[in-house]
């Protein structure tokens, strides 16, 4: 098993605002065989991966469970982390067709990525990753500018996903994601 120092699923955005949370190191199976990313999770490799709780509350009232709750599963191989998620959620809302313009303000799903431990921000750097992943699939974070500032930017070459909703009720949501896990000398301007 690899021990992946801080991985944090935080889960949608309509419960995360701001705040910080910390997330405590987490063991992560390696994939058996390989993993499909095509919101199924149907693969034999998920066997051998914990299930963990969507319960950390970052902004406002803790919902009831139909209104929304979930969990989660990781796994690793040589060149991606895997993540599958199942989710209860009432509403699922994409209202803004810009990925950059107030993607804050629609249903996705958050995962917080600090490959080296060490706290980072991941609002002036990229010593962290908080990746936004919107229902239509683009991803996106804020980054550094060249004067010390912050933009939002499309990292959407670091992940793939894919999800699916059962058509009978409690309509679960299977969202399946690969990405690979940068160095915090990775800059969106400057090719890996």
């Amino acid at each position: 098993m690899m021990k992946l120092n801080k991985i944090m699923l935080a889960g949608w955005l309509s419960l995360i605002a701001a705040g910080q949370v910390f997330a405590a190191p987490t063991e992560v199976a390696k994939a058996s065989s390989p993993v499909v990313i095509d919101g199924k999770a149907d693969e034999a490799a998920w066997d051998n991966a914990k299930w963990h709780p969507l319960k950390h509350l970052m902004v406002g009232t803790m919902p009831i469970p139909a209104d929304f709750s979930g969990r989660f599963k990781m796994l690793w191989d040589e060149e991606q982390l895997y993540l599958q998620v199942e989710i209860i959620d009432d509403v699922l809302i994409d209202t803004h067709p810009n990925p950059l313009l107030t993607y804050w303000d629609d249903d996705c799903l958050e995962i917080f990525i600090d490959a080296d431990a060490s706290g980072g921000n991941h609002l002036k750097s990229y010593n962290a990753f908080a990746y936004h992943i919107a229902l239509d699939g683009n991803v996106v974070d804020i980054g550094p500018t060249s004067n010390g500032g912050q933009e939002f930017v499309l990292l959407n070459e670091h992940a793939t996903s894919r999800w699916t909703r059962e058509d009978t009720p409690p309509y679960q949501i299977t969202w399946e994601v690969s990405f690979r896990v940068y160095p915090d000398t990775f800059h969106h301007n400057k090719p890996v």
